[in-house]
């Protein structure tokens, strides 16, 4: 099964992961009604393009309802010179260390060689742990394809929220998500890096496949695409969807006693699935629609 790239940490850490949902039809975008207010659920695509947009009317009529938008993290904070600074100190092997050292011989030969693929030489990661060589090998890749975050799903809404000065929230902190990947253990390190490369080598291809069914909500296209995201990556899948799904349902509990309209903004792959937002929530007896 081919796969796609997730986007992580400043990018936003929604990885995708999809299991069919024979009921859904329409957009990636879903609804809660209930006696206080109406609650969106928009499953993002990170990495969109310039031409993906104008959006489906769905999508752009549930921003327009909503008073208060809320994404995963506050992307101002994942900007600021902070973060960065975090990023950096945290992301670097010890004194003395290198990637050479603290990786398996056919992992570190799979770092070359993607180095080489994406034009940056290898001393520009060579002190930096695996799980931040391959955040910076992504962004290189991305821009090497000619993918602006910038059009991002996510950062798009949340610029119009700031700019229309509506309510914004965030589900976890920078920091959060920053120890979150500091805190793998070295083989699980080991592992996202090896991830990061087997995406890479399907993401032009299956990228603009992904696109039109997220647009589309074709989830047998979806279906096919992102099911086999996580296979053989079970800790990390745990770790960057299933844990911080179940970290979320409070907030989204919380959300739908509001009494202002709400629009979520999560990568898709925290939406669907047997662990998937949509059907904890209906596993709770809240009723969840797609559009």
């Amino acid at each position: 099964m081919k796969k796609v790239a997730r986007n992580v940490l400043l990018l936003g850490l929604g990885s995708l992961f999809f299991l069919h949902d024979p009921a859904a039809a329409g957009t990636s975008l879903w609804k809660i009604e209930n006696g206080n207010n109406t609650v969106y659920l928009l499953g993002s695509i990170h990495l969109l393009r310039e031409s993906d947009y104008p959006l489906p009317p769905a999508i752009e009529s549930a921003y327009d309802t909503a008073q208060v938008v809320v994404f995963e993290t506050h992307l101002d904070s994942a900007d600021s010179p902070a973060a960065q600074v975090k990023f950096a100190s945290l992301g670097l092997l010890a004194e003395g260390a290198t990637l050479g050292e603290v990786l398996s011989d056919s992992s570190y030969s799979l770092i070359r060689l993607l180095a080489v693929e994406v034009g940056m030489d290898i001393r520009v990661i060579e002190r930096f742990k695996p799980w931040a060589a391959a955040l910076i090998l992504s962004l290189q890749k991305m821009s090497q394809l000619g993918i602006d975050p910038a059009w991002g799903l996510d950062r798009h809404f949340f610029k119009r929220a700031k700019k229309e000065n509506k309510e914004i929230l965030a589900l976890e902190t920078i920091d959060f998500q920053i120890e979150m990947l500091n805190t793998l253990s070295e083989p699980d390190q080991e592992r996202f890096l090896k991830h990061t490369f087997e995406e890479f080598a399907h993401l032009e291809q299956e990228m603009p496949r992904l696109i039109r069914a997220w647009r589309d909500g074709d989830n047998d296209e979806t279906a096919e695409l992102l099911s086999a995201g996580f296979d053989g990556y079970p800790e990390l899948f745990e770790r960057l969807i299933k844990s911080r799904n179940e970290n979320w349902m409070s907030r989204l509990e919380a959300l739908m006693r509001k009494h202002e309209d709400v629009l979520v903004v999560v990568g898709l792959g925290h939406l669907v699935g047997e662990h998937g937002l949509v059907q904890q929530l209906r596993a709770r007896g809240v009723p969840v629609e797609q559009l």
